[in-house]
């Protein structure tokens, strides 16, 4: 072990703010994992600390309690959604359609590849507490915010239909939570394409009243 600078020691070329983040971000994805696989009320910190390969004590250094890593894994998850989202909106052709497809595939497709994810986002934020609602009702708003703009990119300017934008992309932002929250419950029951075939009729349903 090397001191490169007062009160910070490397080991093996890694310093102490590295190993610490490293262990932070295994208890983040071991949290995802067990909160989205146990249920949040049904597990423990030492069942995250095991699937982390971590003593408690390592817990303590980077989260107060359970509801501190569930806010840290609830985000994790949130940003992973949201980028994924967005580069799909990005490379869509600009047209109602397209951009409509596009953002659903990459939802739905993420609910289905991270059983865990989806079941941490749709049903065990849930009535955890105030500030994981806040949390939630956060992540609800900034997506309205993306339907919000990709309604702009494929009709710029239009106000002529006289609805409320922000109400309309509320709507809509609700319909396809209820959609994917039926579809993960269900166990994938229905295939992913009628799943994103049913959210398509309704948001492109819109786009074209709108349009």
């Amino acid at each position: 072990m090397a001191t490169d600078e007062p009160g910070r020691r490397r080991y093996r070329g890694v310093s102490e703010e590295q190993r610490r983040a490293e262990r932070r971000a295994r208890l983040v994805a071991a949290g995802v994992a067990v909160f989205g696989g146990e249920g949040y009320h049904a597990a423990t910190v030492k069942a995250v600390c095991a699937a982390a390969g971590l003593t408690e004590r390592y817990f303590y250094e980077s989260f107060a309690n359970r509801e501190a890593l569930l806010l840290a894994a609830y985000a994790h998850v949130i940003g992973g959604l949201r980028a994924r989202i967005v580069a799909a909106l990005l490379r869509a052709a600009p047209t109602p359609e397209a951009v409509t497809r596009a953002g659903l595939e990459e939802f739905f497709a993420a609910m289905r590849d991270d059983p865990a994810g989806a079941r941490l986002l749709l049903l065990e934020v849930l009535g955890v507490s105030a500030a994981v609602d806040r949390a939630y009702h956060d992540a609800l708003r900034e997506f309205r915010g993306l339907v919000q703009s990709a309604q702009e990119l494929v009709r710029p300017g239009a106000q002529g239909d006289g609805l409320d934008g922000e109400l309309v992309a509320a709507g809509l932002v609700g319909a396809v939570v209820q959609l994917a929250h039926h579809w993960v419950v269900s166990g994938h029951a229905k295939p992913l394409q009628a799943v994103i075939d049913a959210a398509y009729a309704i948001l492109i349903g819109v786009a074209h009243r709108r349009a």
